[in-house]
């Protein structure tokens, strides 16, 4: 909590970033929208926030359109819209915002106001996470752990968390832990030395390698397990 003193300074701190966002500055508009959005110095106001977004988004600020679609998709301040929501992040997106391009995925992943779509979302995973935004990385390794829209790896999901959480996203920690406990509960073998035997492919039987990789199908007969050695 601010003292009096403090409170003043922030007071005459937002005026000044108010004229400026009236005189057609994007970045005060996105501390303006940040100040409201928040509660940072002031009540939060979502009406405020969305209106200084806006001028901010208009104005081309990608963070302002973001914030703008993140407002309408979550219903803060106004009623949940998907047709605006998408439309301000696809303005974002289209500057390569990386947040704004890994909400859009994600939008796709759940059907949001577009049809789902995995190989989309995939797709917008990927252009995100090659910026290195985490919360793309985590939703990649989701992808390939749970199989949407592609085969099945839990090497690759492994790979993307352990980026994730090497870049500092401490929320994919707890992903990654369930995620440990399942190789350890339904992949035992991964990562360790193996014979191959019982399959009807006679090429295969008596191979020794690693288990790289596990991959659990669902099938009408239920779920096969199968291991990718090399």
């Amino acid at each position: 909590e601010l003292s009096a003193s403090q409170q003043g300074e922030m007071d005459g701190a937002i005026v000044m970033l108010q004229e400026a966002m009236d005189q057609g500055h994007v970045h005060a508009a996105l501390n303006v929208g940040g100040i409201y959005n928040w509660g940072e110095g002031a009540a939060i106001d979502y009406p405020q926030a969305m209106a200084a977004y806006k001028v901010g988004g208009e104005g081309g600020e990608s963070m302002c359109q973001w914030q703008v679609g993140i407002m309408y998709l979550n219903g803060r301040g106004v009623d949940v819209d998907y047709k605006q929501a998408r439309a301000w992040i696809e303005k974002a997106a289209a500057q390569d915002d990386s947040d704004a391009i890994c909400q859009l995925g994600a939008m796709y992943l759940e059907g949001l106001g577009v049809d789902v779509d995995y190989k989309q979302a995939r797709a917008l995973f990927e252009k995100a996470a090659a910026q290195d935004n985490t919360t793309a990385l985590g939703q990649l390794g989701n992808v390939y752990f749970e199989g949407w829209g592609v085969t099945p790896s839990w090497r690759r999901a492994r790979e993307y968390f352990e980026r994730a959480i090497e870049l500092g996203c401490s929320g994919v920690v707890e992903s990654m832990q369930t995620f440990t406990k399942d190789i350890q509960e339904y992949a035992p073998l991964m990562d360790k030395r193996v014979e191959i035997h019982g399959t009807s492919r006679a090429d295969m039987n008596g191979k020794r390698g690693v288990a790289t990789d596990f991959h659990p199908m669902d099938t009408e007969d239920g779920t096969t397990w199968r291991y990718t050695v090399k």
